[in-house]
């Protein structure tokens, strides 16, 4: 009986979130590929009222991976639910409408993306204290929102000032301002588009500072440190065969 009720209990299933499914090495890695879509899909899409609907829904998707997979705590989690709930439920009312609800909902998505995601990722990783592919892929996360945090900003300056941020196109679109964003982090500097105003180039110089100390301090650090990190793994294992082969009695025992 009592063997039973032992074996009862241990069939017992507990209701978890998804991602408890997902190996722990792969959550950044799902993190990482959903700001590439949300990059992607904000660089291509266009002005229209269900592009922008789209946008939000894949910008609240990547929102809720980013705190699922940096472990957030629970109060954020309600929090952040309510105002996705609300933002979805604006943004489809006002969608045949010519009204600024869709754009403002927008907006309030993009900032909790590009502040909130970060620090709880940089909270995550400090809480860890471990060097691996895993902090790799969420040093890359980071990155990918430091370009995206940029574009948001520039679209900010040019929301508040009233002017036209590029003295090229005049008045840009969040494709332009992602564009001109990640070609000045990484500083490939076509030329195509340059900043119209004296705030817009102080902060494009800043950008391009800042992403490249990123990559060649944290990230190079980051990846220098995985092949100790993987020598260790490897002779960790060779012990372990090492002690399994001098005891071979031991399985017939």
């Amino acid at each position: 009986m009592a063997t039973k009720e032992h074996s009862t209990s241990k069939r017992k299933v507990t209701i978890r979130p998804v991602f408890t499914h997902v190996q722990p090495t792969s959550r950044f890695g799902i993190l990482f590929c959903s700001l590439l879509i949300t990059f992607i899909l904000c660089g291509s899409l266009g002005k229209g009222r269900w592009e922008a609907l789209v946008i939000l829904s894949v910008e609240s998707l990547t929102l809720i991976i980013a705190l699922y997979a940096t472990g957030a705590r629970r109060i954020l989690f309600i929090w952040i639910g309510i105002v996705i709930t609300l933002g979805l439920f604006a943004g489809v009312l006002n969608l045949s409408e010519q009204s600024q609800q869709l754009d403002k909902a927008v907006s309030t998505i993009s900032l909790l993306l590009v502040i909130v995601a970060p620090i709880e990722l940089l909270r995550a990783v400090v809480k860890r204290r471990i060097i691996d592919f895993q902090t790799v892929m969420a040093a890359l996360c980071f990155y990918l929102m430091i370009g995206l945090f940029f574009a948001f900003l520039f679209g900010e300056i040019q929301n508040m000032s009233n002017q036209h941020f590029f003295q090229q196109v005049g008045r840009g679109s969040a494709s332009d301002l992602l564009y001109y964003s990640f070609a000045t982090m990484t500083t490939v500097g076509y030329g195509d588009l340059t900043a119209a105003h004296q705030v817009g180039r102080t902060i494009s110089v800043g950008e391009a500072v800042l992403g490249q100390l990123y990559l060649v301090t944290v990230v190079a650090l980051l990846v220098s440190n995985l092949g100790p990190m993987f020598k260790n793994h490897r002779s960790i294992e060779q012990d372990v065969k090492e002690v399994v082969t001098e005891r071979p009695g031991e399985k017939d025992l």
